[in-house]
């Protein structure tokens, strides 16, 4: 029959498709790598962008600031013209404290 050093597959063959399977390995490494790196600088421009945005987004501009301290003056001095000025109560009106 035969003998016992028959190969059902040439040695070229099984080289040939050794060396294809590592090719096919390194370009989807090369693809998953290209892919991921892609992907992270996405990530990395986006939230550096979105913070960058929130900072700005949270400044007022000095028309802005001048805007708001004249509203808190404003705001002050009304409080301040509504207590009444010629009483000799303290502002609080808790009673004096006396020591007999």
């Amino acid at each position: 029959m035969s003998s016992g050093n028959s190969h059902l597959v040439e040695p070229g063959v099984k080289y040939f498709i050794q060396e294809s399977l590592k090719q096919c390995s390194e370009l989807k490494k090369k693809y998953y790598n290209l892919y991921f790196n892609i992907g992270s600088f996405i990530f990395i421009v986006g939230l550096m962008g979105i913070i960058l945005w929130v900072k700005y987004k949270g400044k007022l501009t000095p028309i802005e600031k001048n805007f708001r301290n004249e509203q808190q003056k404003q705001y002050i001095l009304e409080k301040l013209k509504a207590i009444p000025q010629n009483t000799k109560t303290m502002i609080t009106d808790l009673p004096k404290w006396e020591q007999y």
